[in-house]
């Protein structure tokens, strides 16, 4: 995503305890950003606020793995 996008996105996220950020990380004119959780669900309800707060600040990509989370 944008650096600016992400690291407000890791910011948020780092709040929530039931996550891991590693990141973010600079790649080309973007950044990077891997982020764990114990159980989808956990996953699921830290990305849902945090990407509505860092949406407006830029772009964003979400790729969840595996795909059938």
């Amino acid at each position: 995503g944008e650096p600016d996008a992400m690291e407000h996105l890791a910011g948020e996220l780092r709040e929530v305890a039931a996550v891991t950020v590693l990141g973010p990380v600079p790649v080309g004119t973007a950044a990077d950003a891997l982020v764990r959780a114990a159980a989808p669900d956990a996953l699921a309800t830290a990305l849902g606020p945090a990407l509505h707060a860092a949406r407006p600040i830029g772009k964003l990509r979400v790729e969840v793995d595996p795909p059938r989370v």
